[in-house]
Parts: structure tokens; sequence; C-alpha cells
């Protein structure tokens, strides 16, 4: 029974990512909300912006209901909300120590892992948001850090 249950999602899954490619992406899709919204450079160093929140309504496209902020300036996710409904102290200890600049894994969180995670699960997210909706909604984009070129 396990292998039949395991096989089914696996078809599941493959039939809604098949069916989201065959749909034409147009301009008037409707943009999803995002399940992490906020910034990877505010959550992992003492840099400007807001931290991460985990909006898990978001994926059952139910905005705002359940919000987790990592720190005390997180970002709203949910339409007219102002603050997290919860919120820890984790980019508030990250930024303290600094995590995004230490020697050889902070550069590749900041820039690599923490975008990466944040683009997949705002994808899934939009693509749960889609099936459940029965239109089409594309993934907001994550902000990208703004770095000043160094100079020569």
């Amino acid at each position: 029974m396990g292998k039949t249950g395991n096989r089914l999602a696996a078809l599941g899954f493959l039939t809604a990512f098949a069916t989201l490619a065959v749909l034409p992406g147009t301009a008037s899709a409707d943009p999803a909300d995002p399940a992490l919204a906020g910034g990877c450079d505010a959550t992992l160093r003492p840099a400007p912006g807001q931290a991460l929140t985990v909006d898990a309504g978001a994926s059952l496209d139910l905005p705002g209901i359940l919000t987790v902020g990592t720190g005390s300036h997180s970002a709203a996710t949910g339409p007219g909300q102002n603050a997290p409904l919860l919120s820890l102290p984790l980019a508030d200890t990250a930024g303290t120590l600094d995590a995004g600049s230490l020697p050889v894994v902070g550069p590749l969180l900041t820039d690599e892992v923490c975008p990466g995670l944040q683009n997949t699960v705002n994808g899934v997210s939009a693509t749960t948001q889609s099936l459940l909706s029965g239109h089409v909604r594309e993934p907001a984009p994550a902000p990208r850090p703004v770095r000043p070129t160094p100079r020569p």
C-alpha cells in the first residue's frame, strides 16, 4: 500500500506541474501571495530591510491568516497586514552574530541558498494556489540584494 500511495502522490505532482507548464503564462495572470516574503540580507546580516516572514496559509490560498516573522522587522505578507501574527527573534540573533558574513558559509547562505529556497517555496506555493483557485497565478519575484560594485 505504501508504494501505491507514493506512486499516486508522485503522479499527482507530475500532473500538476505538467498542467501548469502547458498553460500559457499571460500578463493578466494574478500574482500569487508569497509564502516567504522579505529579504535574505535583512535576515542573516545587520542590513536594512525586512526579515523573512513565513505565511503558512498562502499555500492553501488563505494568505495572512497564519504568519510567522523571523525577526522584529519582518515583512508583511497578507493583504492589509501590518505585522506578522507571531515574531521569533531568529533574524535578530543572526544579524547580531552577522551570520551572513561568516568566512566560507556566509556569502553562500545569503546569496545562493536563501534566495534559492525562497524562490522554490514561493514557486510551489504559486502552483498550489493556482490549483486551488482554478486560475493561473505567477510567483512573486524574490527581491535580489542590491550591492554596490567595488571599485578597482
